[in-house]
């Protein structure tokens, strides 16, 4: 949306959310549109059957990842699409199937080309491991384990001095 705006102006990119809104008025099914920001909107599908949610996200993607023609401009939008399940009925936190979807939404825009990406245990053993790493890092500059080492830069004509590399190591587990 925001490049959009910005290329051809805040009317066609209005325009196009209300193409892409029309293109999935033919969903036979009860859901409900809420935008993030600029380029972010949450679509919560109303049912109390997860195992319907997947076909329903998949028909939704296919419904609105066309070309469309907007005042004689056709445009095919890349849309990303980070999908969290969450049934009212279970003992589940919203909140947490919203930072779900949006670690789904992150690892679909990841990808070059539309995407469509459902959470699953293999991006939530991604969340605790970057969690874990990042954790490590602070605590490895706190106790001061990260040493930083110069590597000078030669200028391969002259041989002179040309500037230095900072090269940081870090020993875990007795590796560099």
């Amino acid at each position: 949306y925001r490049n959009l705006s910005l290329r051809f102006g805040v009317d066609i990119a209005l325009e196009l959310l209300s193409c892409v809104l029309a293109a999935t008025s033919t969903l036979h099914a009860s859901f409900e549109v809420y935008r993030y920001d600029e380029d972010t909107f949450a679509i919560v599908y109303l049912t109390e059957l997860s195992r319907q949610a997947k076909p329903f996200s998949e028909d939704l993607y296919n419904h609105i990842n066309i070309s469309y023609s907007v005042n004689d401009i056709k445009i095919l939008p890349i849309f990303h699409v980070g999908v969290s399940l969450y049934n009212r009925n279970e003992d589940y936190d919203l909140n947490r199937a919203l930072f779900e979807a949006e670690s789904a939404l992150r690892k679909a825009n990841t990808n070059t080309f539309s995407n469509l990406v459902f959470f699953n245990t293999n991006i939530e053993k991604d969340i605790i491991t970057s969690y874990d790493f990042r954790n490590a890092v602070i605590q490895a500059v706190e106790d001061n384990d990260i040493q930083v080492y110069f590597q000078p830069i030669i200028d391969m004509f002259t041989g002179d001095l040309y500037g230095f590399e900072a090269l940081a190591r870090w020993e875990l587990d007795g590796k560099f």
